[in-house]
This record gives structure tokens, C-alpha cells and sequence, in this order.
């Protein structure tokens, strides 16, 4: 008896096994009539890799981090062309930025303390003491950075120069090269002055060009002359003064005078 209630139970047990595996579709029924047992695993999906996130700031195009495009030879700064020395401390700079180049940057610092970006030039006039407190002789250097139209700069570049001041022979040779071409001037004026003026004389008319053809003379009346009234004439105008030799001399002895004290001042000490 208790062997058939086994097997019943063990019959009941099978029956629902089977109807659960048909209904989640893990059995299968064969036409002969066998039963397979499947498991069906169901792979997930992998999603497609995510594409970067654009750089902050709204998606800027990666050109914007870039710096500017160089020149053929690189970005340059020139002083006064490249010479080695110079006696003024304003300088005129050459300046050779690239392609896109849209600004620049100058200053007589190498971190740019107190510089601002400009618009690009190719030459600028400049003074090597801009910033500075004292500005004695030796070597001074300017330096600069040039932007395209975005925020990125190109790399340091500078030039350098030397500064000395004229010594008193160079300040002297410089007076008196004046002063010879103003004498020299003086003299031309003076050769002018006194050259004769050549006289010019008015053409004679032959009288057969005053004389009509075919009219005999003595019918030719001449014109009666027109007077004019009293208050149609124009008196002559007056000559103005004419500038003679020693007037021209005393123009010169004065500007001579007014030379040299303003050169020995300069040089003497106070």
C-alpha cells in the first residue's frame, strides 16, 4: 500500500515538472516521445561603447587649444634690425608672427608683469626703460609672445641690445656737422644774392608786322589812348624789403650764438 502512494507521488511529481519545463520552454517533447531537458541561457546584450563627452565649455572646436601657426624661420622680435648697439633708449622693433597670428604680447620682463596683449604689428616703436626704475648702460632685452584669434600663445621669444650713451667726441662731431651745413647753406644764399639778374629784352616788332598790308601809312590812325578815371588807378604796388648780405650774416651770427651756449651747457657741469 505505501509503495503505491510512492509511486503515485513520485508520478505527480514528474507531471508538474514536465508542464513547468514545457511552460518556460527549458523541456522538450521529441515526436518519439522523448523528453530533453534544455536550459536556455539568455546572454546580454553588451551596449556600444560610449563616445567621449566634447570638452567643457560648449563643445570648442580642439583647434582652440593649439597655439599659433609659426612663420617660415619661427616667430622673431628684432631691436633697431638686429644691431648690437644703440645710443637712445627708444628703439623701433620688427616683429614676425605667424599666419593666424591675431595678437602680441611686449614687455621688457620676461613674465610680462606689466604687459597686456595688443593687436599684432609688424614693427612698433618701444622704450628699453619702459618699467624700470633706473636705466644705466649695458645690454637690455625685450621680449614677446604673439595669439591667434583663441587664448593659447606660442613660446618666448626676445632679442637683446646695448645700450651706451654718446660719448662728448661723437657729441661734438654731431654739432659741427651742423653747423657746417649751415654755413654751407649761408653761403649759397649770399652766392645768390649777389649774382646779376640777367636782363631781358623785350623783342623789336619789325614794321611790317605793325603795319596792315595794303593800307598806306599815312591813313593808319592810331587809337585814341583810353585815361582812365582818377579813381580806376592803381598806384604801384611797394617792393618788399630785400634781404641783403649783412642781414643774412646777422641771422646766422645769432643762430651760431644760440648753438654753441646751448652745446657747452650740456656739457659743462652746473
Amino acid at each position: 500500500m505505501i509503495q503505491g502512494h510512492r509511486k503515485f507521488l513520485a508520478i505527480a511529481i514528474a507531471s508538474i515538472i514536465l508542464i513547468l519545463g514545457v511552460l518556460f520552454g527549458f523541456t522538450r517533447i521529441s515526436q518519439a516521445g522523448d523528453i530533453n531537458l534544455e536550459v536556455n541561457i539568455i546572454e546580454k546584450e553588451t551596449p556600444p561603447p560610449e563616445e567621449p563627452a566634447p570638452p567643457a565649455g560648449g563643445g570648442m572646436p580642439s583647434a582652440w587649444f593649439m597655439p599659433p601657426k609659426a612663420p617660415e624661420g619661427g616667430f622673431r622680435i628684432l631691436i633697431n634690425n638686429g644691431v648690437e648697439y644703440t645710443d637712445s633708449l627708444i628703439v623701433n622693433l620688427t616683429l614676425v608672427g605667424g599666419p593666424d597670428t591675431a595678437r602680441m604680447v611686449i614687455s621688457n620682463f620676461s613674465d610680462f608683469r606689466d604687459a597686456g596683449q595688443e593687436l599684432y604689428k609688424t614693427t612698433k616703436e618701444w622704450n628699453l626703460c619702459q618699467g624700470k626704475e633706473a636705466c644705466r648702460e649695458g645690454e637690455y632685452t625685450v621680449y614677446a609672445k604673439f595669439f591667434a584669434s583663441w587664448g593659447t600663445a606660442s613660446e618666448l621669444v626676445s632679442d637683446s641690445i646695448i645700450y651706451r650713451e654718446k660719448s662728448i667726441l661723437e657729441s661734438i662731431k654731431q654739432e659741427l656737422v651742423e653747423i657746417v651745413e649751415k654755413i654751407t647753406n649761408l653761403k649759397n644764399q649770399i652766392t645768390q644774392l649777389f649774382q646779376k639778374k640777367p636782363i631781358v629784352e623785350a623783342p623789336e616788332i619789325p614794321p611790317e608786322e605793325i603795319v596792315p598790308e595794303g593800307i598806306p601809312p599815312e591813313e593808319i590812325v592810331p587809337p585814341p589812348e583810353e585815361i582812365p578815371p582818377p579813381e580806376e588807378i592803381i598806384p604801384p604796388p611797394k617792393e618788399a624789403p630785400k634781404v641783403g648780405p649783412m642781414e643774412v650774416i646777422k641771422e646766422f651770427g645769432k643762430w651760431l650764438w644760440q648753438k654753441i651756449t646751448n652745446f657747452w651747457q650740456k656739457i659743462l657741469p652746473r
